[in-house]
């Protein structure tokens, strides 16, 4: 879920071709698509948006999907799909949205440390508790 007011980010960077040794140098090339998920059940249908993001100034030909906040969708279920192509070889994978309206979306959160300095760093090994 996210807010009307907050930024969409949906990163395929780390997407990869599991036979790269054979196809190294040819380029993976990145396409975002994106459609509103209208209906239920049986009649569920998935109406085109990619043209309107584009228009917006949405880069879909990157591994990495930003839409700036405020969002221009309405609230609603939205489904992105990244297909990645190298050569004649493909493969796509697609995530479902929930778009709420402003002020409703999660919380983002403020960490503050309140312990001696200085500020310790945090390693990928790490975990950080945040308790209420």
């Amino acid at each position: 879920q996210i807010g009307q007011d907050q930024l969409l980010m949906l990163d395929g960077s780390s997407s990869y071709d599991p036979d790269s040794v054979s196809f190294a140098s040819i380029p993976l090339t990145y396409n975002w698509a994106a459609c509103a998920v209208v209906g239920a059940g049986a009649a569920v249908q998935c109406d085109n948006i990619t043209a309107a993001l584009e228009r917006g100034g949405v880069n879909l030909f990157t591994s990495t999907l930003t839409v700036a906040s405020p969002l221009p969708l309405l609230p609603g279920l939205y489904r992105f799909t990244l297909s990645i192509t190298r050569g004649q070889r493909s493969a796509n994978a697609s995530v479902n949205v929930s778009v709420l309206a402003a002020g409703l979306g999660l919380p983002v959160p403020q960490v503050l440390w309140l312990g001696s300095s200085p500020i310790p760093l945090l390693n990928a090994a790490d975990s950080l508790r945040l308790t209420s």
